[in-house]
């Protein structure tokens, strides 16, 4: 009898090696989704999607510390010529308190990959646009998945660096960056040329640095299979642009394995290129390419 009992107490302490974790990953994924769905949005920052017309859906894609607002216009204008659009806003995005460094660029992944998973249940074509590191998780998506179409709207690679700065900002975020992880979002610029477009925008109460290091994570993951994106792309960037170096675009343009191509180069805008003074080119260019039915080659 005592031998029976040692091997069933055995036997449950040596399966709560295995089921224990399994049950804390399960509590902590559980919670972490309670989070999400639970936390105030900030007005302005809600997610959106507008039917259209002409069979075709886009998924939106905001960027670092922003949120839907950033993609809204573009959205607007895409609707108004027929497009199905969908706008996603990334965990711990466009919300009060210091949400954004509770989550990292998993989870932002996982939120847009599920979304382009559940839309490609019901809908035949559908197309990427990517603002900054919505750019990236665009580009990631298309390393995994036969993307039809990929925009790429000042996407995240390079951070920009000037002489003055000593280092690359990118050094000083895995040196001293690591000492705080969050700014109020008043203490960061907002790089809008358009002063107009600057005072409408609308983001969460503070700034992650602690994401941003992990959005560099993700970026030296894109980069190695660059050479997989097989998608018609359709790049934009200013020369301006004082948060991601033109140069990003630059290095994605080379880099893809796409045979149909295009990078079109902005002078007027700086880094949200969808609402600053050259937002009216932004969206009649992205129009025009996915309006293309005729496989044309976009090679510069």
């Amino acid at each position: 009898m005592r031998k029976k009992v040692f091997k069933i107490t055995l036997a449950l302490s040596i399966s709560t090696l295995f089921i224990s974790p399994l049950k804390a990953e399960n509590f902590q994924e559980a919670a972490k989704k309670q989070m999400i769905e639970q936390v105030e949005v900030i007005k302005g920052c809600e997610p959106f999607e507008y039917s259209g017309n002409n069979g075709k859906m886009v998924l939106l894609l905001h960027g670092l510390g922003g949120c839907p607002h950033e993609v809204s216009l573009l959205g607007e204008y895409l609707n108004s010529k027929g497009y199905s659009v969908k706008a996603i806003r990334y965990p711990g995005h466009g919300v009060p308190g210091k949400e954004m460094s509770k989550f990292s660029w998993n989870d932002w992944y996982n939120a847009a990959e599920t979304e382009y998973l559940n839309l490609s249940k019901t809908k035949d074509q559908i197309y990427i646009a990517g603002f900054s590191t919505g750019g990236t998780i665009g580009l990631r998506l298309a390393e995994n998945y036969q993307v039809q179409k990929l925009v790429l709207l000042s996407p995240f690679i390079f951070l920009t660096h000037k002489w003055f700065y000593g280092f690359t900002p990118e050094t000083y975020l895995n040196s001293i960056g690591k000492l705080f992880d969050d700014l109020p979002a008043n203490m960061t610029i907002v790089n809008l040329n358009d002063p107009k477009a600057r005072k409408k925008y609308v983001r969460g109460d503070y700034f992650s640095v602690k994401a941003t290091r992990s959005a560099l994570e993700l970026i030296d993951i894109v980069k190695k299979d660059l050479d997989k994106v097989k998608s018609p792309t359709l790049l934009m960037h200013s020369k301006g642009d004082e948060t991601t170096d033109y140069k990003s675009s630059e290095y994605i343009f080379t880099n893809i394995g796409s045979v149909q191509k295009k990078l079109i180069t902005l002078k007027k805008s700086n880094h949200l290129i969808p609402l600053d003074y050259e937002k009216e080119t932004v969206f009649t260019e992205v129009q025009k390419f996915l309006d293309d039915e005729n496989g044309i080659s976009l090679s510069n």
